[in-house]
Formats: structure tokens, sequence, C-alpha cells
């Protein structure tokens, strides 16, 4: 086997066990910020997709940052007020959810 063929492969092995090894709620939580934004890669998004089907503590997250990432993106401008404390609440048990 030539050692582009080889490289190719190594690579393609490396990027999928990046993609499926380790807590798959870690991996999912710290991608929902990109989902929720369109951000994802395909492959990212369906595995995202996938696992938030099986999984209702990190739907749950999903849904609350689908509800906050307008209200979020709407403050991005503004001083933080007491609402932020509510804000910070949430990602707070988002991120122990996730871990």
């Amino acid at each position: 086997m030539n050692d582009r063929r080889r490289d190719g492969r190594r690579d393609f092995v490396r990027d999928v066990l990046a993609r499926t090894s380790g807590s798959a709620c870690a991996r999912a939580c710290g991608l929902l910020p990109d989902l929720t934004d369109g951000g994802l890669e395909t492959l990212d998004r369906q595995l995202v997709r996938r696992h938030l089907e099986h999984c209702a503590p990190c739907r749950a997250v999903a849904v609350a940052l689908g509800w906050l990432g307008p209200e979020l993106a709407g403050r991005a401008e503004l001083e933080p007020g007491r609402q932020a404390a509510v804000i910070v609440a949430a990602q707070a048990a988002a991120d122990e959810l996730c871990s």
C-alpha cells in the first residue's frame, strides 16, 4: 500500500474515533451551540441528532438552547441585567448535565 493511501486511511480512522469515542453526552453538548446556529458539518449534525433521539437530558439542553439562543443573541449588545443570572444558571445546569 502506498504512503498516501495509508495516511488517508489513518486520517479517516482518527476522524471516526474522534467523533465516536469518549462520552457521547459531552461530545453532543459541546456541539449543541453549533447545531442550533446551523454551523455543523453534515456528519457531526447527523451524529448529534441521532444522540438526541435517544438521550433525554441532552435533548432537554438542546431545547433550552433553542429557546435561549435568540434571547442571548439579542442581549449580546446589552449590559447584563438581572436576567443574566438566570442565563448563567441555565448554562451551569447544561454543563452539569453534559459532564
